[in-house]
């Protein structure tokens, strides 16, 4: 339960920071609707791991396969327990068999995660050049935000 809580309250954390609405969202079903507050948390921690990922129907049939050949190797394997020695030799090329498209449909998962998170980083080091170029001004409009009052919440976007 340590490692769920403390999970959960980095995640609280992080919405209170980036999405105030929805931080006081949270709160209020926390507080009227327990369940629907896990539930909602199980959602978000979802949504904040795989991000849009987690509604891609291209990530979701490669899970998809994933579950089903493992289903698969689960039947055979249960046979392979239960078949004599001759028959056990047929089911065990048959887990073999299973065994390598598993291996390969989590190589091509991993593979296409790679890529995302590669995106991700370019995504990232472009932003981080244009706020390099942009420095002065960011830094002129902080503190005008900051000196006027009109930003409380701390270093918001700069």
């Amino acid at each position: 339960m340590g490692e769920h809580h403390s999970r959960g309250a980095e995640l609280i954390e992080k919405v209170r920071e980036r999405y105030p609405e929805k931080y006081e969202k949270l709160m209020k079903l926390r507080k009227d609707d327990p369940e629907a507050f896990r539930h909602a948390m199980r959602s978000l921690h979802h949504q904040m791991m795989f991000g849009k990922d987690a509604k891609d129907p291209a990530v979701r049939e490669r899970k998809e396969r994933i579950r089903g050949l493992m289903g698969q190797f689960r039947e055979a394997l249960e046979d392979y327990r239960d078949a004599g020695e001759r028959k056990q030799q047929m089911i065990r090329e048959e887990l073999e068999t299973l065994a390598n498209e598993i291996f390969d449909a989590k190589q091509e998962f991993r593979r296409n995660r790679l890529k995302r998170v590669q995106e991700k980083v370019q995504e990232l080091k472009a932003e981080i050049a244009e706020r390099d170029e942009q420095q002065d001004e960011l830094i002129q409009e902080f503190i005008q935000e900051k000196t006027e009052g009109r930003d409380e919440s701390e270093f918001h976007g700069h």
